[in-house]
């Protein structure tokens, strides 16, 4: 089980540092974990859990300026979970600022290798904020690694995993004009709408997340709603009006322990349907 929770009181906020080398230094790779101890804190909460008599148990938590992962197990399960590992990237402001980036986990569950990638892409709808989505994409997955020194058995990077979920404010768009999108929403014209998806094409192209597939969208679009309503936010000036969008994404993929061959096992893409209050 994984659950995005808004506890902030279990979890110290990351201050964002003035300088890049600080930043990196402290946050890009968390991977001091000791093998196996999973009460070893990014944070854990197990005084809460107890007291609720739950039967899931929190067994990681970690939080990057406003990216914020937990993942939680079923009570029984805790004691087959191994080689925990967790791994920072920033790549907000200089390259390495945490206000953008993500955090990843990598955990056995019996023999099979798990990796949780929770990450907040490039905001906006000017050029050159695609690219730079993309481009997030390709440092997360350069920059994530789990195990500096090689280890037999061991997961490196998010690849070298069995089974991967990777989800978060992804941030793509629809490439339609204001007007145009609220138009096909209104008359729940969700292909037409997905026809011009930028993930849809970024994909379709293999320039992001190439060999994954996605399933049928038949939602309306999770971005930009107004707190606690139905309505999408329309109160800002017609030249910062935001676009309707699938912003929030999750992916799963999974194959055999023979490498990253798509061929060999299964990929899909889920947009979250989650109604999103604010995303920057």
């Amino acid at each position: 089980q994984v659950h995005l929770l808004q506890d902030s009181t279990s979890v110290t906020s990351v201050k964002t540092l003035a300088a890049s080398a600080s930043f990196k230094s402290r946050h890009e790779n968390s991977n001091g974990f000791p093998e196996d101890n999973l009460d070893h804190d990014v944070s854990t909460d197990n005084r809460v859990v107890k007291r609720k008599n739950s039967n899931f148990v929190r067994i990681i938590s970690k939080q990057m300026v406003g990216i914020y992962l937990s993942v939680w197990v079923q009570r029984g399960l805790r004691r087959h979970i191994h080689n925990l590992r967790v791994s920072t990237v920033g790549v907000g402001a200089m390259g390495y600022i945490g206000n953008k980036g993500s955090i990843s986990v990598s955990m056995s569950i019996y023999q099979t290798p798990f990796c949780f990638v929770c990450c907040h892409l490039t905001s906006g709808e000017k050029d050159g904020n695609l690219t730079k989505r993309n481009a997030d994409v390709e440092e997360i997955l350069r920059r994530t690694i789990f195990n500096p020194v090689h280890r037999v058995s061991m997961p490196k990077g998010i690849h070298d995993h069995e089974k991967i979920i990777w989800f978060g404010d992804l941030n793509y768009r629809i490439n339609l004009s204001y007007e145009r999108t609220h138009e096909l929403i209104s008359r729940q014209e969700w292909d037409l709408l997905f026809d011009n998806d930028q993930l849809k094409w970024e994909l379709m192209k293999g320039r992001t997340f190439d060999g994954w597939i996605e399933g049928v969208i038949s939602f309306p679009p999770t971005y930009k709603y107004e707190f606690n309503s139905d309505k999408y936010a329309g109160d800002e000036p017609i030249s910062a009006r935001r676009r309707p969008a699938w912003c929030a994404i999750g992916f799963f993929h999974m194959e055999r322990a023979s490498g990253w061959i798509l061929t060999e096992g299964r990929s899909l893409i889920f947009r979250i349907t989650a109604r999103c209050a604010r995303s920057t």
